[in-house]
């Protein structure tokens, strides 16, 4: 549980070098630079047409941020962490325009917090290892992660040992 609520401060962190709306990728590469100098990571400006991306350390966790260009989001800002259970299969979307309520695969999970249901979107298929996981500090970083960037999405991945 402690290191969901690091990892989830983590992206919050990773995620205001490089604004998920942004079209430009100036801003972007910008921050990406700042943020390998300040982790004394590796930075690579993705050429021409490229897109950037920045590796560094942070404590014992392998931290990626990139840009990546998804089918039906556009061009976003992802930060990847290791996570220990490889096991694991969550998914968490906040779409404040409400255009995505239903668009991922699986069963809906109902935490039982009725502001936090209203908001999220919450699919898994290991419901009691979920809820333990989705404390309420856990819930309460997830919340401060999707008012972030207003208007912005925010999806929340734990698969193949990853979150992303």
């Amino acid at each position: 549980m402690v290191i969901l609520f690091i990892a989830l401060i983590l992206l919050g962190i990773f995620s205001g070098f490089g604004s998920a709306r942004s079209t430009s990728l100036r801003p972007r590469r910008r921050s990406f630079r700042l943020l390998a100098q300040r982790y004394r990571g590796s930075y690579q400006h993705g050429g021409l047409f490229g897109r950037p991306s920045v590796r560094f350390w942070y404590g014992r966790t392998n931290v990626q941020i990139r840009v990546t260009k998804r089918r039906s989001w556009g061009l976003v800002t992802q930060a990847l962490l290791e996570w220990p259970d490889a096991n694991l299969n969550l998914e968490i979307l906040h779409d404040p325009h409400k255009t995505r309520d239903e668009g991922l695969p699986g069963n809906r999970f109902i935490i039982g917090n009725e502001e936090f249901d209203a908001r999220f979107v919450v699919r898994t298929s290991d419901y009691e290892r979920v809820r333990q996981l989705l404390s309420d500090g856990v819930r309460w970083q997830i919340d401060r992660l999707a008012h972030f960037d207003d208007g912005a999405e925010l999806y929340i991945a734990f698969k193949h040992g990853r979150i992303t």
